[in-house]
């Protein structure tokens, strides 16, 4: 009975010994399996984190490569958009300097025609004046040759001035009067008798020397209102005056008096201009003219004195 029990507490406790190293052997695999399912879970994760990592290093270097890109294709387009704006600003800076240019050109043309419409507005003035005095002078029928084509000479001029001497010299005889053979007194002989008894010798009139003012234009020629008896403001001629019958030029003793003879249209009424033009006029060369006093106490103009420009 004894030993029975002692076999049944021996079993047991073999039993227990069993069970207790079967379950020491169960912990010991579980903890095991645990730890290597850790391990894996642990070794998964961290390959998780490593592929995810990766991914994002990936993204944020293709982020990087993206962003590169874009920069430079920003700078491509900036220095193209550069380059252009660098050439749109130098062909508008040469339209500018163009733009001057073509005004400053105008400006000059403009001032050249003015000039040019200024000198033909002189000449067609001059034009008309010639051809006033030319109707006149048909009209009078004394039409004289006084347009000088070119520069004369100084033979011309000497020529001029020896014609215009000699007709000074003719007005004058016609105004004094030259006896004739037939009036001059023979010799006292009782025994002739005259024939012309009743006729009586040309008497030689006093030379008066006198002024004239500006002349105006008559009807057909021009005049002179009145003589001035001494030279004031208002003389423009001087004149000598016998009888009814005068010879005048113009006064050019001052530059007032020149600059009124060459200026005024009024006094190409009683004188005729001839020889070069006033820009080239270095002096001047006068002929007289010849009045005759008609009832109504005007001084009308026969000839007009002559200024040869030279």
């Amino acid at each position: 009975m004894n030993q029975m029990k002692k076999y049944i507490m021996t079993m047991l406790l073999l039993f227990m010994g069993a069970t207790f190293c079967a379950c020491g052997s169960n912990n010991s695999d579980a903890t095991n399996a645990n730890d290597q399912q850790g391990t894996s879970v642990e070794q998964t994760e961290s390959s998780v984190e490593k592929d995810s990592m990766a991914l994002a290093n990936k993204a944020v270097l293709d982020s990087i490569a993206n962003l590169h890109s874009n920069i430079d294709k920003v700078n491509s387009d900036f220095t193209r958009k550069s380059t252009e704006m660098d050439e749109e600003v130098s062909s508008l800076r040469c339209m500018v300097w163009a733009l001057g240019g073509f005004c400053v050109l105008c400006l000059l043309l403009s001032f050249i025609v003015i000039m040019w419409c200024r000198k033909l507005r002189e000449q067609g003035i001059q034009h008309r004046e010639d051809i006033k005095n030319l109707s006149r002078r048909v009209g009078n029928g004394n039409v004289a040759a006084s347009s000088v084509v070119g520069k004369p000479s100084n033979e011309y001029y000497e020529l001029r001035s020896k014609v215009a001497i000699l007709e000074d010299e003719i007005r004058r005889i016609n105004r004094i009067g030259v006896p004739t053979p037939s009036s001059q007194q023979p010799k006292s002989n009782p025994n002739h008798t005259p024939n012309n008894v009743g006729v009586s010798s040309p008497k030689e009139e006093k030379v008066v020397k006198a002024y004239f003012g500006n002349p105006t234009m008559g009807d057909k020629d021009g005049y002179f209102k009145k003589v001035l008896d001494s030279r004031d403001s208002d003389a423009r001629f001087v004149a000598e005056i016998s009888g009814d019958k005068a010879s005048f030029k113009p006064l050019t003793d001052s530059e007032a008096a020149k600059k009124t003879l060459l200026t005024s249209d009024q006094m190409k009424l009683a004188v005729e201009f001839s020889g070069c033009s006033l820009s080239e006029m270095k002096g001047m060369e006068i002929t007289a003219g010849y009045v005759e006093k008609k009832e109504n106490g005007r001084w009308v103009i026969k000839n007009k004195a002559r200024v040869i420009l030279k």
